[in-house]
C-alpha cells in the first residue's frame, strides 16, 4: 500500500468526497474529525449483567472491531471509546500493560502441570494403577512401588516447568516494573509511571536508546535542531520485533510536531486519535489525528496516521526524546498479537509418532498377556479381580519413564548443536522434533539470501541507445553524463535533468546518447529510500538501505559520476562524484549539487512489485514521477507496448540467462498543475480510516501516475552465491534428499541458478512447464503427465522447472494438487518460479498432504519466508542481512547455507539413530522384568504377586540402569568425515528402520529370551527351594549386570569415556544398595561363592548368545555403515573416481545405484 501523506491539515470546513449533501436522499451522515470528540454522556455503558460476566471470566478476549476513539487527556474524565462496526459507540475494557509471559501462578501450577501431564495415556494409566493399590481386593505390593515411577516423571517434569517460569517471571518483573515518564495531563508536567501502570490514552515521553512500552501515536520529537528534529523524524529499531538490523524512520504528524512544546500537548488544545481496533499486521496501520483548540469555536483539524506514525512495543528509540499517544497496550500491543499470529503450529517429531506407535503395540503386549494368564488360571470365580492384578504385575511393559529419558535427550542434542565449533552460531529454538533433522526427505530452499549471499553487484544497464557493463564503461559513462551536465548548469534558465527528452530535434546522437545515461543514473540515485551515513571519524559514507538492490543501484551511479549526498523525508541531494580527473578536464570547479524536494514516496511492497517517488527540481521546477520494479508489473505501464515491449522483454531474457536480476526503470514528467490535482485526490482518500483506504491509495496512484510512463533503463544485477552451496545440495542429491528452490525469478534466471548450484547437473535432462494462462497451464500439466508415462523411472532423473502461472493454477483451490504432487515427487529437483510468499507455503503443505510419511525441510532467510518455514515439519532460518525475522520464527537457525552440511548429515543422523537405540533399550528393559514376572507367575501357580518389590522395582528402572541407558545418547558409530564422504549414509539412516516394526519385534525376542533365561535358570539352580530372598537377589543382579552388559554391546567398540563412567557408577551404587537394603539382601549370601557362580552362570546364558549372535551378523552380514567404514579405511580416508557405491536393500532385495564414490572398490566387498 502507498505510504500515507505527510503535512497534510485538513479543516473541518474543507469538502470531503463522501461528505453527504443537503439534498442526498440515501439518509447518510458524514462522520467528519469534529465526530472524534465525543460526548462521554453519549456512549453506551454496560450493564450489570455485563459486568458481572466481566468480573466471573475475566480473561475471555472478545475481538474488539471497528475503531478506538483516544484522547490524550486525563483518564478520568475522559475513557478510550470503541466504536463497533454498527456504529455503536462503548467505553473501552481496561486492558492492562502487565507483562504476563508466564504460563503458571502459585495456585495453578499444580493443577495445570497435573493436567497437562495426565491428558498422556500412559500417566494416566500408571495414575490408575496406583490408585487400584489402596483397595484391598487388587492390592499385589506397596503401593509406593507403582507410584513410585509417576512420582519420578512428575518431579522431573514440575522440576524443569517451575525452572523456566521462574526465569520467565524474573524477565517479566524487570520489565513491568521498569520506569517510564508520563505527561501529566492534568497539571502540565511530567511524572514517572511503572510499565504495568501505563494505560490507553497516556502521553509518554522516550528518550534514546529507551525500549517503547506500549504501541503509541509519535506525537512529536525534541532532539536538538542539529540532528533534523525539527521535521519531526525518527528512527527505531525493530530487531525485537521483526529481526530486522536496519533503522525504521518515523516521522510525527504535523498537526502535533509544530506546536510551540511539548506542555502544548496538554495545554489549550485536545488531541485525538481515531484508529483501527487491535490487528496482528506490524506492517500496516490505519488511523486519523484530529486537534482542536479550547475556549473558542475553532476548526477541528485533522491528518491521516499510517505506519510511518507508529511506535510499536518492544522497538527502540534512536533518537530522543520522543512524545507519543499510547494507543493499544498489554494483550492488544501488535507485539504480542504478531507473536501469536506467528507461532508455528505444534510439531511432532516422527520418532515421537514411532515411539507412540511402539507403546501402544506394549499396552496390547500387557493385555494380551494378562489375560493369558487368567486363562491358564481358568475362569473361575473373580477371575477379573486377578486381571487387574496381572494387569498391575505386567505395567512395567509400559516404558513411563521414557519420556523423561527422551526429554533429556533432545535437550543434550540442542545444547551439542548449539556449541559445535564447526557451524558457530547455530541455535536449536525447537527441542521437540531435533531427531527430526535425520529424517528429512524433501529441502525447500529461498534463493536470495538463502542459496545466494544477497550482495548485490551492479552488472549491466541498459538504455535505449545501447548496453554497458560495470567496470569496463563506467569511465565512459561518467564522461558522457559529465558533459551533458555541463550545458545543463551552464544554461540560463536551466532545463534541469529532465528537462529534455532523449531524441529531440536538433540533439545529435552523443548528445542524445549522454542524456539518456544522465536521466539514467539521476533516476537511480533518487528513486530509492537509501539513506547516506558518514562514517565517524572519516570521509567513506555507507549506505543504509532497505534491501541490497537499492544499494547496488545508488553506488553504480555514483561510480558513473551522481552521488548521493543527503536523504530524508523532504528532500535528496546529489552531486557530480569526483571521478578521477574528469571534473578537471570539464573545467568545472567544486562538485556541484543538486536538491530535489520529495513530493510523495511509495515504498516498494510485495504485492505491487515496484517503488516511486515524486520530485521537484529546485533548479528547474520540474516535477517528475519516478518508479522502478519488477518487469512483469512495469512492462505493461511503458508507454508504447508495439515497440517497446519486444525490446524490453529481449533485454530481460538476456539477462535472466546471465543469473542477473532485473529491474525496469521509467518516469512520467508532470506539470504543477497535475502533480496538485494527484495531491489533492490521494490525501483525501488518506483521510480514510476504513479497511478500504489501501485500495483507494493504489486506484489514484495507478490512474494518475503509473500510466504512459517513458523508459529510462534496464539494469542487471548479480547475486553472489554463498560459499560451498554446491558441494553441499551435491551432497543433499546424493543422500536421497530432494531438493526444492522457490523463488520469485523468472525461469531463465532460476535455471542459470540451478546449474551454478548444482541443482542439476550437466547431464540431466530438464522439463520446462511454462503457461501464459490457465488454459496453456492445464497443457503443461497433460505434458508432464506424458513426460512421466515416456520413462519407467518417471521423473527419477528430470529436473522440473515450474513456470508461476502452472504452479498457482495448481495450487488453486486443490483441483490438481494432488495429481501435481503425485506427477512430480519422483523428480531429484524441481524450481518453482514467479513463487509468491503464500505460495511458498502452499508448496510445502501440498507435500506434506500428498506424498504421505515423507519430511520437509524449509529454510529461508527474509520475512516473506516465514510462512514456509513455520509450514514445514522443519523450519531452518538463516540469520540474512535483512534481519533475522525468519531466523527467529524457525525451529533451527544458522549463520549460511552450508552450516545446513552438518546439521543434517551428522547432527541429525546421530540424533535420531541415538533417540531410536534408547527408546528401543527403555522398551526392552521393562519387556525383560515382565517376561520374567509371566514365568514367575507360571511357575507357582499362577500366584498374582510381583517377584521384585519395592525399592528394587524403583531402582530399576531409575537410578541401577538410568546412566548407562541415557549414555546410548552420547554414541557415534561413525566419525564425522566418514558421513561427510559418504552422505549416502543419511539415505539408509533416514529410512526409520531403526524403530520399524521390524526392529522392535527384533527387540522383544531380545526379551522374551533374557527374561526366561535369568527366571528358568533361577528356578532351576535353587532346586526345591523356597521362594527366598536369595532367589530374588540372584535373579534381580542378574538382571542388572545384563542389562549392563547389554549397553557395553551395543556400543562396542566405540566407547566414549562418559559411557564407562555410567557403566562404572551403576555398578557402584549397585553394590552400595546391598549395605542399604537389607530387607533384600542377605550379606552372608551375597558374598558368598554360590551367590556368585549362579549369578555368573546366569548372566553368562542370558547375555553371550545375544552378544555372539550380534557380532556374527557383524562379521556375515554387516550394516551398511560397518561396510562403508571399512572402504574408507582401506582407501586411507578418501575417495577415489570413477568408481560407483552400491548397496544392496534388504527389503525390496534390489540393487541401487546411490552415486559415484570414490572408494578404491565395491563398498560391499
Amino acid at each position: 500500500m502507498p505510504s500515507t501523506p505527510h503535512g497534510y491539515v485538513r479543516q473541518e470546513s474543507d469538502i470531503d468526497i463522501e461528505e453527504a449533501s443537503d439534498d442526498d436522499d440515501s439518509g447518510s451522515v458524514y462522520e467528519g474529525p469534529s465526530a472524534d470528540f465525543v460526548d462521554p454522556a453519549m456512549v453506551q455503558r454496560d450493564g450489570c449483567c455485563q459486568r458481572l460476566c466481566r468480573c466471573l471470566c475475566p480473561r475471555r478476549k472478545v475481538k474488539e472491531t471497528g475503531f478506538r476513539l483516544v484522547r490524550a487527556d486525563d483518564r478520568r474524565t475522559n475513557r478510550p471509546i470503541v466504536i463497533d462496526e454498527d456504529g455503536e459507540m462503548k467505553f473501552l475494557r481496561k486492558v492492562s500493560n502487565v507483562v504476563a509471559s508466564t504460563k503458571y501462578t502459585i495456585v495453578s501450577f499444580v493443577p495445570m502441570v497435573f493436567a497437562q501431564q495426565f491428558k498422556f495415556f500412559f500417566n494416566f494409566f500408571f495414575l490408575v494403577l496406583a490408585v487400584t493399590q489402596s483397595l484391598p481386593p487388587l492390592r499385589v505390593g506397596p503401593m509406593f512401588t507403582y507410584i513410585g515411577p509417576l512420582v519420578f516423571v512428575l518431579m522431573c517434569t514440575m522440576l524443569k516447568e517451575a525452572s523456566d517460569d521462574i526465569k520467565r517471571w524474573r524477565r517479566d518483573k524487570a520489565v513491568n516494573s521498569k520506569k517510564y515518564t508520563r505527561v501529566n495531563t492534568a497539571i502540565g508536567d511530567l511524572e514517572k509511571v511503572a510499565s504495568a501502570d501505563i494505560k490507553v490514552g497516556d502521553v509518554l515521553q522516550v528518550l534514546t536508546n529507551e525500549r517503547v512500552p506500549a504501541d503509541m501515536i509519535l506525537l512529536r520529537t525534541e532532539f536538538g535542531e542539529q540532528e533534523g528534529s525539527k521535521d519531526g523524524q525518527t528512527y527505531i529499531r525493530t530487531d525485537q520485533l521483526d529481526g530486522e538490523k536496519d533503522w525504521k524512520p518515523r516521522k510525527a504528524p504535523a498537526l502535533t510536531q509544530d506546536l510551540a512544546g511539548w506542555r502544548d500537548l496538554c495545554g489549550d488544545v485536545q488531541i485525538c486519535a481515531k484508529v483501527e481496533a487491535p490487528q496482528m499486521s506490524i506492517y500496516k496501520f490505519l488511523g486519523r489525528l484530529s486537534l482542536r483548540k479550547l475556549g473558542e469555536d475553532s476548526d477541528v483539524k485533522s491528518e491521516a496516521l499510517g505506519l510511518e506514525n507508529t511506535l510499536w512495543a518492544n522497538t527502540v528509540v534512536t533518537h530522543g526524546p520522543v512524545y507519543g499517544l499510547v494507543v493499544y497496550t498489554g494483550v492488544d500491543s501488535r507485539t504480542v498479537m504478531s507473536y501469536d499470529d506467528n507461532a508455528s503450529d505444534d510439531k511432532t517429531c516422527l520418532l515421537d509418532k514411532q515411539v507412540d506407535f511402539c507403546a501402544k503395540v506394549c499396552f496390547a503386549i500387557l493385555i494380551g498377556l494378562s489375560f493369558m494368564l487368567v486363562l491358564c488360571r481358568g475362569l473361575r470365580g473373580q477371575w477379573w479381580i486377578f486381571l487387574l492384578r496381572y494387569i498391575v504385575l505386567l505395567s512395567y511393559i509400559i516404558p513411563i519413564s521414557l519420556r523423561v529419558n527422551l526429554d533429556m535427550a533432545k535437550t543434550l542434542y540442542a545444547s551439542r548443536i548449539g556449541n559445535d565449533s564447526k557451524i558457530p552460531g547455530t541455535v536449536a529454538r525447537n527441542t521437540a522434533i531435533v531427531e527430526d533433522l535425520g529424517t528429512v526427505d524433501y529441502v525447500l530452499t529461498d534463493k536470495t539470501g538463502t542459496l545466494t549471499k544477497n550482495d548485490m553487484l551492479f552488472k549491466k544497464l541498459r538504455v535505449p541507445a545501447g548496453e554497458y557493463s560495470s567496470g569496463t564503461d563506467t569511465q565512459q559513462v561518467s564522461l558522457m553524463i559529465t558533459r551533458v551536465l555541463r550545458r545543463i548548469l551552464a544554461a540560463r534558465p536551466s532545463p534541469g535533468t529532465f528537462g529534455r527528452s532523449p531524441g529531440q530535434r536538433g540533439q545529435t546522437e552523443e548528445e542524445s546518447q549522454g542524456l539518456e545515461l544522465l536521466t539514467a543514473m539521476v533516476t537511480l540515485a533518487l528513486c530509492h529510500n537509501v539513506t547516506p551515513v558518514e562514517t565517524a571519524g572519516s570521509d567513506e559514507w555507507t549506505l543504509q538501505a532497505p534491501s541490497p538492490d537499492e544499494a547496488a543501484l545508488v553506488k553504480y551511479a555514483r561510480e558513473c559520476g551522481i552521488k548521493l549526498i543527503r536523504r530524508d523525508d523532504d528532500s535528496i541531494v546529489i552531486a557530480i562524484a569526483d571521478t578521477g580527473s574528469i571534473l578537471e578536464c570539464m573545467n568545472i570547479t567544486g562538485r556541484p549539487q543538486l536538491r530535489y524536494d520529495i513530493i510523495e514516496c511509495f515504498p516498494f511492497s510485495s504485492d505491487r512489485k515496484r517503488m516511486g517517488v515524486i520530485v521537484k527540481e529546485e533548479i528547474s521546477g520540474q516535477y517528475v514521477y519516478l518508479i522502478k520494479g519488477a518487469d512483469s508489473v512495469m512492462i505493461p505501464r511503458v508507454a508504447g507496448h508495439d515497440s517497446n515491449n519486444a525490446f524490453m522483454e529481449d533485454v530481460v531474457d538476456d539477462y535472466a540467462r546471465h543469473g542477473l536480476r532485473t529491474l525496469v526503470v521509467a518516469l512520467k514528467r508532470m506539470t504543477a498543475e497535475s502533480c496538485e490535482e494527484f495531491q489533492a485526490a490521494y490525501r483525501e482518500a488518506a483521510l480514510d480510516v476504513s479497511e478500504q483506504r489501501g485500495d483507494k491509495l493504489t486506484a489514484i496512484v495507478d490512474s494518475y501516475l503509473e500510466t504512459n510512463l517513458d523508459l529510462v533503463c534496464l539494469t542487471g544485477v548479480e547475486d553472489m552465491l554463498q560459499d560451498d552451496v554446491a558441494p553441499v545440495i551435491e551432497s543433499l542429491r546424493v543422500a536421497k534428499i530432494k531438493v526444492w528452490m522457490l523463488t520469485g525469478d523468472k525461469i531463465d534466471t532460476a535455471i542459470c541458478i540451478a546449474i551454478s548450484t548444482a541443482l542439476k547437473s550437466p547431464d540431466q535432462p530438464l522439463l520446462r512447464l511454462e503457461a501464459s494462462h490457465v488454459h496453456s497451464a492445464i497443457d503443461a500439466l497433460s505434458d508432464l503427465r506424458e513426460a512421466g508415462n515416456a520413462k519407467s523411472e518417471g521423473l527419477s532423473d528430470t529436473v522440473v522447472v515450474i513456470d508461476g502461472t502452472v504452479l498457482a493454477m495448481v495450487l488453486s483451490a486443490g483441483l490438481y494438487t494432488s495429481e501435481f504432487v503425485e506427477l512430480i515427487k519422483d523428480a531429484p529437483a524441481v524450481v518453482c518460479c514467479r513463487c509468491s510468499p503464500s505460495q511458498k507455503s502452499e508448496v510445502v503443505r501440498a507435500i506434506k498432504k500428498y506424498d504421505n510419511g515423507q519430511r520437509t525441510l524449509a529454510i529461508g532467510d527474509g520475512g516473506n519466508d516465514v510462512g514456509m518455514i513455520q509450514a514445514a515439519d522443519v523450519g531452518v532460518g538463516i540469520v540474512g542481512k535483512e534481519g533475522m525475522q525468519a531466523s527467529l520464527a524457525a525451529d533451527f537457525s544458522i549463520q549460511e547455507f552450508r552450516s545446513l552440511h552438518r546439521l543434517l548429515l551428522w547432527h541429525g543422523r546421530n540424533c535420531y539413530l541415538q533417540s531410536a537405540r534408547m527408546s528401543l533399550f527403555v522398551i526392552h528393559r521393562g519387556l525383560v522384568i515382565a517376561v520374567m514376572q509371566v514365568i514367575f507367575s507360571a511357575m507357582f501357580y499362577f500366584i498374582a504377586l510381583p517377584l521384585f518389590q519395592g525399592w528394587l522395582m524403583i531402582g530399576y528402572s531409575t537410578y541401577y540402569t538410568t546412566a548407562p541407558v541415557f549414555s546410548l545418547c552420547l554414541y557415534t558409530d561413525l566419525e564425522d568425515t566418514v558421513v561427510y564422504q559418504y552422505p549416502e549414509l543419511y539415505a539408509i539412516s533416514r529410512r526409520g528402520r531403526q524403530m520399524s516394526l521390524k526392529a522392535f519385534l527384533g527387540w522383544v525376542w531380545k526379551s522374551i529370551y533374557q527374561g526366561s533365561a535369568i527366571m528358568v535358570l533361577t528356578v532351576i539352580l535353587f532346586g526345591n527351594e523356597l521362594i527366598t530372598s536369595s532367589l530374588v537377589a540372584v535373579a534381580f543382579t542378574s538382571l542388572v549386570i545384563s542389562e549392563l552388559l547389554n549397553v557395553a554391546s551395543e556400543v562396542h567398540p566405540n566407547w566414549h569415556p562418559l559411557m564407562i563412567v555410567a557403566e562404572l557408577l551403576s555398578i557402584v551404587i549397585y553394590v552400595y544398595s546391598m549395605f542399604i537394603l537389607r530387607s533384600y539382601f542377605d550379606l552372608d549370601t551375597i558374598f558368598s561363592i554360590g551367590f556368585l557362580w549362579k549369578v555368573a552362570i546366569i548372566t553368562a546364558v542370558s547375555w553371550i548368545p545375544v552378544h555372539a549372535w550380534k557380532q556374527i551378523r557383524r562379521c556375515c552380514c554387516p550394516p551398511h555403515h560397518r561396510k562403508l567404514l571399512r572402504a574408507y579405511q582401506r582407501s586411507g580416508g578418501h575417495r577415489p573416481e570413477r568408481t560407483r557405491y552400491v548397496y544392496h536393500d534388504p527389503e525390496n532385495d534390489s540393487v541401487e545405484l546411490l552415486a559415484t564414490t570414490t572408494t578404491g572398490e565395491s563398498a560391499s566387498e
